[in-house]
């Protein structure tokens, strides 16, 4: 065949110009290209050595998986260029590899936990599926925008028996020697010296051990050692600053307020009913003793509360007292009431929040209350089994909206977010647990109803 740069300025099947040489890889070599938006995209050319259709189902396999952590292929297909039988993959671009940037640094640990995260994680899909990668190293694992992610156009079918377990295990290795490198510059455990958690346990289990994927993104998460947050038993804050804050109706007014405060919920979750200081945007925000703290100023904020309905009571009573004993005790009944809510009349249940459990309802079914304030706190759920992933976040709230928002046009979808330790990263996934089978089926659904093509199936063991 000639050689890679006499290919440059050639047309692949009419729609990719080879605008660049980027790098020749023995039988193959990567072009810089674009799509028929003139959309940048990176380009590979393979030589057939009469293995062009098993090339191919690999590809359309890498493909179908739709992971966050894989480099996205968009295209592939055949094509003779001067006689030579190629097949191409058209691929998203990347911004940088890994071996580029450890040439002049390392990376914190903050970065390195993110690396070790994405290529698990894609290295775990992969395996599930039948692949191995089999060439994870610094210049196989890239940057796109904020994300890592592992290339997905090297991979190939997984042998049976020990012979695939070895060679899956292998990828797990040179992951943990691709992550010491990282940290230190080194590559073996005796020249990098101590590590710091939880990448000294990663690195000797996955060197020495025979650590897969699950364990290694098992002990990446954090230690389950702080309870969940506890509500107190008396309404959030913004259940009652609105009341203290109305100016002092006139005598001429028996009734303070002109609509009641929402009663607070019995139940002890912690669900803010407004948009206030109680239920941010950013997510929770875990104090050393919220209970205690909220707690005593919830309890001060009601009595102040109810001291001040007293008083506008008592003068209204005096000023109107009227001979008709019934009529001039009503007006106190309904002024006290919101006040007195939280302890003796509770309101009806809020709507259950989503969760992988139980699916996001339609938009049409929340209650005003729910549709308020965003959710802040989300089941853990360790349900073994196949779940189609279609978003992530690192916020509940954000999660949650976005299930509302796809339950609005999409309910049969069953939308809700799933987190298996309570905390980040949330995930909008659709239907629950299910089997591999079905999994794949609903995935293969949103694609056809117009989610994102990156929505994938996923088994959690």
């Amino acid at each position: 065949m000639e050689l890679w740069t006499e290919y440059e300025g050639t047309t692949i099947d009419g729609a990719f110009p080879l605008k660049r040489l980027l790098q020749p890889e023995g039988r193959s070599a990567l072009f810089a290209t674009s799509d028929g938006q003139g959309a940048p995209r990176i380009l590979r050319l393979v030589e057939s050595h009469f293995d062009d259709d098993e090339i191919l189902a690999r590809w359309r396999g890498v493909a179908a998986l739709h992971h966050p952590y894989l480099l996205r292929i968009d295209d592939f297909g055949k094509v003779t260029l001067d006689e030579t039988a190629l097949v191409y993959a058209v691929m998203e671009p990347s911004d940088a590899d890994l071996g580029e940037v450890l040439v002049n640094q390392r990376l914190s640990q903050a970065e390195s936990r993110q690396l070790a995260e994405s290529v698990a994680s894609a290295l775990e899909a992969l395996h599930t599926h039948g692949f191995v990668h089999e060439h994870v190293s610094p210049a196989s694992i890239l940057a796109v925008g904020e994300t890592v992610k592992l290339r997905s156009d090297c991979i190939r079918e997984a042998p049976e028996g020990a012979e695939g377990q070895a060679l899956k295990r292998r990828d797990l290795e040179n992951l943990c020697t691709v992550l010491l490198q990282a940290l230190t510059g080194q590559r073996t455990i005796e020249a990098a010296g101590p590590l710091p958690a939880p990448f000294d346990r990663i690195i000797t289990g996955g060197l020495r051990g025979g650590w897969g994927a699950a364990e290694i993104l098992a002990a990446l998460k954090p230690p389950a050692t702080a309870p969940a947050p506890v509500a107190p038993t008396a309404p959030p804050v913004s259940a009652t600053v609105p009341a203290a804050s109305k100016p002092a109706p006139s005598p001429a007014s028996p009734t303070p307020t002109s609509s009641p405060v929402p009663k607070a919920a019995s139940s002890p979750a912690v669900v803010p009913v407004s948009g206030s200081a109680s239920g941010s945007a950013s997510g929770p925000v875990w104090e050393a003793n919220p209970e205690s703290r909220s707690a005593a100023r919830v309890a001060l904020m009601a009595g102040g509360v109810i001291a001040v309905l007293l008083c506008l009571w008592l003068g209204w009573h005096i000023l109107h007292h009227s001979s008709a004993p019934a009529a001039s005790t009503a007006a106190p009944t309904v002024a006290v009431e919101p006040a007195a809510a939280p302890v003796s009349t509770p309101a009806a249940p809020l709507p259950q929040r989503p969760s992988a459990a139980h699916p996001m309802a339609s938009a049409s079914s929340a209650s005003p209350v729910a549709a308020s304030g965003p959710e802040q706190t989300v089941a853990a759920d360790t349900r073994p089994g196949w779940r189609v992933i279609a978003y992530t976040y690192n916020h509940a709230d954000q999660a949650q909206h976005k299930a509302r928002t796809i339950a609005e046009a999409h309910a049969d979808l069953q939308p809700s977010v799933f987190t298996r330790t309570g905390q980040a990263p949330f995930l909008v996934t659709l239907g629950g647990v299910m089997t591999r089978d079905q999994a794949i089926a609903l995935a293969g659904q949103a694609h056809r109803e117009g989610l994102p093509h990156d929505v994938y199936a996923q088994n959690y063991h």
